[in-house]
This record gives C-alpha cells, sequence and structure tokens, in this order.
C-alpha cells in the first residue's frame, strides 16, 4: 500500500486498491452464492468511492 500512496503523491494522479478476499471459503453453492453478492456488492463500493473521488478531483 505504502507504494500506491507514493505513486499517487509523486504524479498527482489517486491510487486506489481493493481486495476481496473471502474468509473461511467453502467450494459449496451456497458459499458461491453469498461470495458472488459479496463481491458485487463490493465492487459496486469500489466503483461509487472512484466516482466520488473523480468529483472532487474535477472540482479542485
Amino acid at each position: 500500500m505504502n507504494g500506491l500512496m507514493q505513486a499517487g503523491l509523486e504524479t498527482g494522479v489517486p491510487v486506489l486498491s481493493v481486495s476481496l478476499t473471502p474468509h473461511q471459503y467453502q467450494d459449496t453453492e451456497h458459499h458461491n452464492a453469498i461470495y458472488r453478492k459479496h463481491f458485487v456488492d463490493k465492487g459496486m463500493e469500489a466503483a461509487e468511492a472512484v466516482l466520488k473521488l473523480k468529483r472532487v478531483v474535477i472540482a479542485a
């Protein structure tokens, strides 16, 4: 993370990183359904963060 933050500071371009790591994952239909939804939800949250950041950068 330090390298990503440093790259953003040096270039003036925000750098974001998202890690989606399941805890205690088991390859079952039940877990696949839970994690599929979780990954979609977290992906949408990450996309929303990017859009918010873009608005802040444009406004500056």
